[in-house]
């Protein structure tokens, strides 16, 4: 619409386009920070109805904006602000409640954590008293059977020791046998017209 013939020099209606873009850019960064509200993400929530309200501010002055616009983003700039505040309570919210959980986990987890195992434990912090006592609970014994492939090793090991009969009398008797021409060699490759 800014660029029609005969409108690009018209600074009054350029200007006007301008407000109603600013005031559309409003109202969609207002949607898009629900939606963020919506899928926890407070933060960018946060600053997308900052910038909402700075479009609003920036555009609710305006003398040459339409009615209906200007009633619509006077009433988005309400919406803002009780926007912006659901969303901090949320964020406060749910910080308050990862917070409650740990501790939570952290007071069930002091009273089993002692019978689990150090090896099992090393990346969990815990003063454990029996540590440098005799019964120090360090590892589980016997450990949980795991299937293992087996490889015969010993079979492998002992083929290398073992000697073998030599074959070179049965080979040199066969190349006396063996057909020494094509024909032979044919016979043989086909099985037919052999010795049998």
């Amino acid at each position: 619409m800014q660029q029609l013939v005969g409108l690009e020099q018209d600074k009054d209606y350029q200007d006007n386009i301008e407000a109603a873009l600013t005031g559309y850019k409003a109202y969609r960064c207002y949607y898009i920070g629900e939606v963020l509200t919506g899928t926890k993400k407070f933060r960018e929530a946060l600053a997308l109805y900052d910038r909402a309200g700075n479009y609003c501010s920036s555009v609710i002055g305006r003398q040459d904006l339409e009615s209906t616009l200007k009633f619509g983003l006077k009433h988005l700039a309400g919406s803002i602000e009780a926007a912006k505040s659901i969303c901090l309570a949320q964020a406060v919210l749910q910080a308050s409640e990862e917070i409650k959980d740990d501790t939570q986990t952290t007071i069930i987890d002091k009273k089993h954590i002692a019978k689990i195992p150090l090896v099992d434990r090393l990346d969990i912090y815990y003063e454990d008293p029996k540590i440098a006592t005799k019964q120090a609970n360090i590892i589980k014994l016997p450990p949980d059977m795991k299937p293992i492939p087996c490889k015969p090793l010993f079979f492998d090991v002992a083929l290398n020791h073992l000697t073998f009969p030599s074959l070179q009398q049965e080979l040199e008797s066969k190349t006396k046998q063996g057909q020494s021409s094509l024909t032979g060699f044919v016979k043989g490759l086909w099985g037919w017209g052999g010795k049998k």
